[in-house]
């Protein structure tokens, strides 16, 4: 009895470890076709994400003023004619949270994100390029993660802080002064995504799903 409780607990191993694998693979195609269209992707459009983490989930059971599927948020830099992601987020590396920037494929990556979409303001090309070049001295200077969530403090962000404030250098105010608010640490004002989603000027551009059977 006991040698075929193991074989059943190991069979059930092997099932799920199959299935993961072919997930992961499923996922990797899919994001494949999803990056065909990277060179439309331009300089200040918005990534947003769900991510799989426990503070994605936190962030989404925050969010109570919106449907947002969405946990994440950052800006699209194009350099050298690759597509970058700049955005801030805390504890997926060792060492101070920086302002990250790194390869879109990285940002959507399967271990961090669960779906996602481009969205592009209807904003002028010269204030998208602009924004973006505000979100790249961010990743420049070194801007640590704001861990107190306190908007409108530059020397610390958080990810819609870092597009707020992006956009906020070329005199956009992106959600037209619409904010949620918060009361741990401290009472607060705060921009979940999907509040960046209702109030700012957005069209999505493409979405990533890969559960969806389409």
């Amino acid at each position: 009895m006991y040698r075929l409780t193991l074989l059943f607990i190991a069979l059930f191993l092997a099932a799920e470890c199959s299935y993961s694998v072919l997930h992961r693979i499923s996922y990797e195609k899919r994001l494949d076709a999803f990056l065909c269209s990277e060179n439309d992707f331009l300089n200040g459009d918005l990534v947003f994400r769900r991510g799989r983490s426990i503070s994605s989930y936190a962030v989404l059971m925050s969010d109570k003023n919106s449907q947002s599927p969405y946990s994440h948020a950052g800006m699209i830099v194009k350099e050298g004619g690759q597509t970058f992601v700049v955005h801030a987020v805390p504890g997926e590396r060792k060492g101070p949270d920086y302002v990250r920037m790194e390869r879109i494929r990285e940002f959507l990556s399967y271990k961090k994100c669960a779906r996602a979409a481009i969205y592009r303001t209807d904003y002028s090309n010269e204030t998208k390029n602009t924004a973006a070049e505000k979100a790249l001295a961010f990743f420049e200077s070194k801007i640590l993660f704001d861990d107190e969530y306190q908007l409108n403090e530059p020397s610390k962000l958080y990810c819609t802080e870092l597009i707020y404030e992006a956009f906020l250098s070329t005199g956009v105010y992106l959600t037209n002064n619409q904010f949620d608010s918060i009361s741990f640490p401290v009472k607060s004002k705060i921009l979940f995504p999907g509040t960046l989603l209702s109030y700012a000027p957005l069209t999505i551009i493409s979405g990533f799903n890969p559960n969806s059977n389409h």
